[in-house]
């Protein structure tokens, strides 16, 4: 061998062992479950199927931690997390868990255990309620644990609840440190967890601030996981295969321009089903909302949402040209589904009793010992007047009396629990009776009458939402994918590769 072929060569060994020992370790991958919150007593929750659809993933990917805070109680439930999973971190779902969970990673990301270039995904699927701002919440409230009563959707009333704004630490930690920080929040009204997002987290929710969430995003999103990809591409693929009237949402650049140009214009048009006096009805309480004061406003807002569906129609792009049908479709609906609120609006403001939209605040207290308690709720005026608040005192010291022999297995409501309900429900019951003290007309329930009598004006209103629904979903993803091959620009959620 000639000398130069001789030092050639050594020069090429010692230049590989310096690559092979200049790369750094392998990144680390964690993974956090938590959720199943808000559910009644029963073998199964409405959360199962996406839970198994995780457990088919995680069988075939390769995650270092894997930790589990999910809703026990539940047959099937449980044995999804006992047989489908091997991870040995499994626990209750509940505010000592949640606290411990999100306390454990935070101190993992002070002392290294996390470094520079890790991942940590975590994943919340409950039940959301909307964003209490009057307790200067950014997020969102989920629910944990089990339910005793009819668990109220909008504010989670019949439930424990943890606030995901016990996150924000975690991703500034996550920032500090250069940690990858995924998470997708599946509850309702998880639009809200994207004020968590930053330049090293990624927030994905399955609808948005203002709406329900549907089962089928989160089962999609954990079915269509697949190492490799990225959770934008997650995302994306599970997104346009939605067809629901939900708004999902994610923190890139690309999805906050199209939140700010279509969300809030469809809202009211993704609400549906009218239903007298039901607090969970969206479009009933948008609707009794929208009174002759806020027409302008609605009337803009529309006008605002139909210009910018029509200036898609004008642009000489070809992929947005792609979708000119599902333009022209969705702009019909919106017009169909327009005119049939502003009809049953107008019914509203001629028939409902004036100061039903009132809403009152109430804080039940009680003491058993040395153990203090206190819930707050909210009602509006409507929903005091029709509450039997008698026979929902009279039912919770019935289930004081009778909890020693109850079959089920749930843990009965305790002596403290159930004595600050009832405060709760007296206080509410004292201001029910002033209000119609003072104002005899809310006592006539004859508006409810013909209230039902109109319903055919708003019977169609579920298709129709689910018809918008599905249009928008065709054309957030063409717009998408024009503005990403617009930008060309790495962000969280499309550097977070599962």
């Amino acid at each position: 061998m000639k000398l130069h072929q001789f030092f050639s060569n050594q020069c090429s060994i010692v230049t590989l062992l310096f690559l092979m020992t200049a790369q750094p370790a392998f990144a680390e991958r964690k993974l956090v479950m938590m959720g199943g919150g808000g559910e009644p007593e029963g073998s199964t929750t409405i959360f199962d199927t996406a839970l198994g659809n995780l457990s088919q993933y995680m069988g075939k990917s390769n995650w270092g931690e894997v930790t589990l805070n999910f809703n026990g109680g539940h047959g099937t439930t449980e044995s999804i997390l006992q047989n489908q999973f091997t991870t040995n971190n499994k626990n209750s779902f509940t505010e000592e868990t949640w606290k411990h969970t999100i306390e454990n990673y935070e101190a993992q990301l002070k002392s290294g255990q996390l470094k520079e270039g890790d991942q940590l995904l975590v994943m919340i699927d409950t039940h959301g309620g909307l964003s209490r701002d009057y307790q200067n919440e950014t997020t969102h409230p989920i629910a944990i644990g089990r339910t005793r009563s009819s668990l109220d959707l909008n504010n989670l009333n019949g439930s424990t609840q943890v606030s995901m704004d016990d996150l924000k630490n975690l991703t500034t930690l996550a920032k500090e440190k250069g940690i990858k920080l995924g998470i997708i929040d599946l509850s309702c009204h998880s639009g809200n967890s994207l004020a968590l997002a930053n330049e090293n987290t990624c927030v994905i929710s399955a609808t948005g601030p203002n709406h329900f969430a549907y089962t089928d995003f989160a089962e999609n999103f954990m079915a269509n996981m697949k190492d490799g990809k990225s959770l934008e591409d997650v995302f994306l693929e599970t997104r346009r295969s939605s067809s629901n009237k939900a708004f999902p949402m994610i923190s890139t650049s690309e999805g906050e321009s199209i939140k700010r140009e279509l969300y809030q214009g469809l809202t009211p048009y993704l609400y549906d089903t009218y239903k007298v006096s039901e607090a969970s009805s969206k479009l009933s309480t948008y609707l009794e909302a929208s009174t002759d004061a806020n027409r302008c406003v609605r009337q803009n807002e529309y006008e605002k949402l139909q210009k910018k569906i029509s200036d898609l129609e004008k642009s000489s792009n070809l992929t947005i040209k792609t979708i000119i049908p599902e333009i022209t479709s969705i702009k019909e609906y919106l017009k169909t589904y327009k005119e049939k609120q502003d009809q049953y609006i107008a019914l509203l403001s001629s028939l409902k009793p004036k100061g039903f939209e009132l809403r009152e605040k109430f804080i039940g207290k009680s003491t058993v010992g040395k153990k203090n308690s206190s819930i707050s709720a909210e009602y509006s005026w409507q929903e005091l007047v029709e509450t039997d608040f008698d026979s929902l005192i009279k039912n919770l010291y019935s289930s004081l009396n009778n909890r020693n022999t109850s079959s089920t297995n749930i843990k009965p409501m305790s002596e403290l629990e159930v004595r600050t309900l009832v405060d709760l429900y007296i206080k509410a019951n004292t201001k029910k009776r002033s209000i119609l003290a003072n104002n005899p007309d809310l006592n006539n329930s004859n508006y409810k009458t013909k209230f039902e009598e109109q319903l055919n004006l708003l019977g169609d209103t579920n298709l129709l939402a689910y018809k918008i629904g599905h249009e928008e979903k065709k054309i957030y993803d063409v717009m998408y994918r024009n503005l990403r091959q617009e930008n060309n620009q790495k962000n969280p959620c499309r550097d977070f590769l599962l």
